[in-house]
């Protein structure tokens, strides 16, 4: 049976930042960054949704 969305989300939302495996992304150093942006998506920013921070309730 496939999760909807919202399911996922939610499973994800509970997940641990030590329950995730990292081990089939390839390190990065400074240079690698060096000239990367910041761009974000026109479908997350909305002016009704305000922004929070993860732990500054």
């Amino acid at each position: 049976m496939t999760m909807s969305r919202e399911e996922q989300l939610k499973l994800l939302g509970q997940m641990k930042d030590s329950d995730i495996d990292y081990s089939d992304i390839a390190a990065t150093d400074a240079e690698f960054w060096q000239e990367a942006t910041v761009e974000a998506a026109r479908w997350m920013v909305s002016r009704e949704t305000p922004i929070a921070s993860r732990g500054n309730s």
